[in-house]
């Protein structure tokens, strides 16, 4: 197994490259300085690191394992507390699919790999027409903004903003409004939930400049320039494991030993 560490900078990141190199050997793990020949690309950082070398190496379509040495590291498939086990498990897994959003304007044409958001730059409520593969969302929708994410980007922004949360390999987008606006206690032409959708094309167009964000890159969205955001035309490989799936499997772990020690003393 040859890999590539894409390695953030930080003196945490380098101790966990050093823990890493050491376990290696154990699983018949080959460092190789080239990205191109890796089988894998192992990512040293955090979620945000994560995110931007996925960014970084979609062209080569390897798969992607995140090594925590952030703050949370919550789509990170391997721990400090757990890593040669963590990563074990891994390298015997069939990596998950994601699929990224292709974002275009006239100014700019990105890539986006877990969330899109439109949102007010301003204190004034952002105003916007949303269309969905040819039919009106919303004529004028009112608010703090719109947010569209996959499986991936789920747990993030859209949770906080009341979205559900996809299982990892459910392949849908969902779009959800970001505190719509009342009048009189009534939505006003707005989106008021969250919509999930097998495929997406949409296109916003918003009444004043609006600010566009591609995960931690942000955009001015120009007064009356369409942006479309389209879905499922370009994919990566990731092995992760959310940390509430693992803290669930360490419970059930604790439970199992709970029982065969009880068992033990009947």
């Amino acid at each position: 197994m040859k890999v590539y560490l894409a390695i953030k900078h930080g003196d945490k990141a380098q101790y966990m490259v050093k823990k890493l190199r050491a376990i290696f050997p154990n699983l018949g793990i080959e460092e190789i300085s080239t990205p191109e020949e890796a089988d894998k690309i192992f990512s040293v950082g955090g979620d945000g690191t994560l995110l931007y070398n996925i960014q970084k190496y979609l062209h080569l379509e390897k798969p992607l394992i995140g090594i925590n040495a952030g703050s949370v590291g919550y789509l990170c498939r391997a721990h400090e507390d757990n890593m040669e086990e963590d990563l074990k498990e891994a390298l015997n897994e069939e990596p998950l699919t994601f699929y990224a959003f292709d974002v275009t304007s006239e100014k700019l044409e990105e890539v986006a790999i877990a969330e899109v958001r439109v949102e007010r730059p301003t204190l004034d409520c952002v105003r916007m027409k949303i269309v969905n593969n040819g039919a009106t969302l919303a004529h004028k929708h009112i608010g703090d903004g719109i947010i569209i994410t996959n499986s991936l980007g789920s747990t993030g922004y859209n949770d906080s903003a009341g979205g559900p949360i996809l299982a990892l390999d459910d392949k849908r987008a969902v779009l959800t409004p970001i505190c719509p606006y009342k009048r009189g206690g009534e939505i006003y032409d707005s989106i008021i939930t969250s919509q999930i959708y097998d495929d997406i094309d949409i296109e916003i167009i918003t009444d004043h400049d609006a600010r566009l964000v591609l995960e931690n890159r942000g955009f001015v969205l120009t007064a009356g320039e369409p942006v479309h955001i389209t879905y499922g035309k370009k994919k990566f490989f990731l092995h992760t494991k959310r940390k509430d799936e693992r803290r669930e499997e360490n419970e059930k772990k604790s439970d199992t030993s709970k029982t065969l020690k009880t068992k033990a003393r009947l």
